[in-house]
């Protein structure tokens, strides 16, 4: 058993959604991923704070999976937007 002492309760939302976002914009700026066009939106038409919360929501989903021993949640929540959705967007059909 692992000796995790995080609690949801004191996560500073406000600071995660503010740098979740930046790195996602940055890490998406200019990469014309959809269909190789720049259309102003990521993958499968989604926007960059669409993958911010769907990362937040996987998150809090299943927040035993995050060790806070292993690293920050930041760092935890940016691979897993980058791993876990972009990745999974970029194999459907319809972005090939």
């Amino acid at each position: 058993m692992s000796t995790n002492k995080f609690s949801i309760n004191d996560i500073d939302w406000e600071e995660i959604l503010l740098r979740l976002t930046a790195f996602t914009k940055s890490w998406t700026n200019g990469r014309g991923w959809f269909r190789g066009e720049d259309t102003g939106t990521f993958l499968v038409g989604k926007k960059v704070e669409d993958y911010v919360y769907e990362a937040i929501g996987r998150f809090l989903e299943s927040p035993e999976k995050y060790d806070s021993n292993k690293g920050e949640l930041l760092e935890y929540l940016k691979y897993q937007l980058v791993r876990t959705l972009v990745g999974n967007d970029l194999r459907k059909l319809e972005n090939t």
